[in-house]
């Protein structure tokens, strides 16, 4: 009762199945994710953003309604 019926059905259908991992899979697993975070050059909140800002936000807006 605490749900709309499409957050229940989008709860349903999606797998949160999962897997521990460890050893040599963890450690690839992280430098990965570092890498990722070292190699994003996105300026946020640069005045020249402020339009894809507003565009993404929009269409998750859009999403949700």
């Amino acid at each position: 009762k605490d749900f709309s019926s499409s957050c229940i059905k989008l709860i349903e259908s999606i797998d949160f199945s999962y897997r521990l991992i460890n050893g040599e899979e963890l450690e690839n697993l992280i430098l990965n994710i570092l890498q990722h975070i070292d190699n994003d050059k996105q300026i946020i909140g640069a005045k020249n953003r402020k339009d894809i800002w507003e565009k993404g936000w929009k269409e998750n807006l859009q999403l949700s309604i």
